[in-house]
């Protein structure tokens, strides 16, 4: 492994900001901002991102290809002008660093590279591999006031890379040479940088960055290929994980700053419990599972060991347990039960309930996008009369917003997002293309509630 230092030289490329005001009226009472690609075309709105009280995103107006555009409530402008002649920059990845907007944007001749947003001007931090070919820097964490992320030169592969606001550099080249690390699930756990990585030795193990040196946490299983850990997840006093050996399996895994132990082989013997969506709630660490016996469950962790927190469908059938999140009204998640197919469910002290039958019958809602906006989860559900469009539910009155694509065919509602005071999402409704919604909370008038 080689540790790498010095700082090449930013080189930053200036490019106009137009900031065109769209002429877009406030949200109206169907929730569309703006047919911004005119026409059954789709202006597609993604990566909605909260910054300085603007919402920033990127749209395609169907002339200026995939720009940055921002919305403030009432409006959309456009920002930015990177690919220039109608060309796809296609931002993505928007996150805040130092009071600054940055974001990945494919440009030529750069490839897709990374950007800062400065005033009217859309600046390029680095061309990192200094050719066309994009580096594409994702993963992008703050440890110790500077930003790290995963990004590839072109020559030593994809590997760990850190910008301070003025010099960007590669932290380390794990896996020397044109192969890659591919450093991966950044956390912080007592003042390290936790994440995995692969290296010829170890395969995929876990590792940690103190600031100044990379090292090797444990070879949880040896060989070319290592235990993989994912859904590195920090609870009370320790790093949990999800890692594999032969003997086990997928299970859970425990590194409490000194020793890395397994907390159950859940599902006993190679076949494992493959435990997903680690999430705390309420001083639990939930997690959905399967020991072979109740199928795919919601379990938790008492006193550092495993139970089963509900067995919705009974038996050895699953109920698919997923989308967990935590509210302070209650652990959200979608399963089915047999019975009423995938529908949105509640987790609360006293265990497990539906929260609503939506789509009567066993084929269910399958509820997606659940989002926590002003005490209430916002998602999308399907129904056999309405198509799949928005809904939402404060665990005791579930409510359905808007049929935006009136009848049985579905406007889809995804990016569900909370902005000011209201709730955005892209959506189709049929005669034009996904376009932006946004309803105000206050002035939403349900078209039918279940309670």
């Amino acid at each position: 492994m080689r540790l790498l230092s010095g700082a090449p030289l930013v080189r930053l490329l200036s490019l106009s900001a137009a900031l065109l005001a769209s002429c877009s009226p406030s949200p109206n009472q169907n929730g569309l901002v703006e047919d911004l690609f005119k026409g059954p075309d789709s202006g597609d709105p993604v990566y909605m991102f909260e910054f300085e009280g603007s919402m920033y995103l990127q749209m395609n107006d169907g002339t200026m290809g995939t720009e940055v555009w921002k919305y403030d409530g009432s409006r959309l402008k456009r920002v930015t002008d990177l690919a220039a002649g109608g060309g796809h920059a296609g931002p993505a990845r928007f996150f805040e660093y130092r009071g600054d907007l940055y974001f990945t944007a494919l440009v030529e001749p750069y490839g897709r590279e990374l950007f800062v947003l400065d005033g009217n001007r859309a600046r390029l931090v680095k061309d990192i591999g200094e050719t066309e070919l994009s580096s594409n820097p994702s993963n992008m964490v703050e440890y110790q006031e500077k930003l790290y992320f995963k990004a590839n030169d072109g020559v030593s592969g994809f590997e760990l890379w850190s910008w301070d606001g003025s010099d960007i550099e590669m932290v380390a080249d794990i896996t020397e040479g044109a192969g890659s690390s591919s450093p991966n699930e950044f956390v912080h756990f007592q003042n390290s940088l936790y994440f995995s990585a692969s290296s010829p030795e170890t395969g995929t193990e876990l590792f940690r960055f103190d600031g100044e040196n990379v090292e090797l946490v444990a070879d949880v299983y040896s060989g070319a290929s290592g235990s993989m850990p994912t859904k590195l997840t920090v609870f009370e006093d320790a790093l949990y994980f999800v890692a594999y050996t032969i003997e086990t399996g997928l299970e859970l895994w425990r590194y409490d700053g000194e020793n890395v132990e397994i907390v159950s082989d859940i599902y006993q013997g190679p076949d494992g419990s493959n435990p997903t969506e680690l999430l705390e709630h309420e001083g639990k660490l939930f997690f959905v599972a399967s020991d072979g016996e109740t199928g795919t469950e919601l379990w938790f962790l008492s006193n550092g060991q495993p139970e089963i927190a509900a067995d919705i469908h009974t038996g050895v059938s699953s109920s698919r347990v997923n989308a967990l999140i935590s509210t302070d009204f209650g652990l959200y998640f979608t399963a089915d039960d047999g019975q009423s197919g995938a529908e949105l469910w509640v987790f609360s002290g006293d265990g497990a309930r539906l929260v609503a039958d939506i789509n009567p019958g066993e084929a269910g809602s399958s509820p997606f996008g659940l989002t926590d906006i002003d005490h209430w989860i916002y998602f999308t559900a399907r129904t056999d009369t309405e198509g799949a469009e928005l809904w939402r539910s404060n665990g005791t009155r579930t409510e359905f917003i808007a049929d935006i694509w009136e009848g049985e065919i579905s406007s889809n509602p995804k990016e569900i997002t909370a902005y000011k005071d209201q709730v955005c999402f892209a959506a189709s409704n049929g005669d034009i293309g996904r376009e932006l919604y946004c309803f105000t909370h206050s002035e939403i008038v349900p078209k039918r509630t279940i309670q």
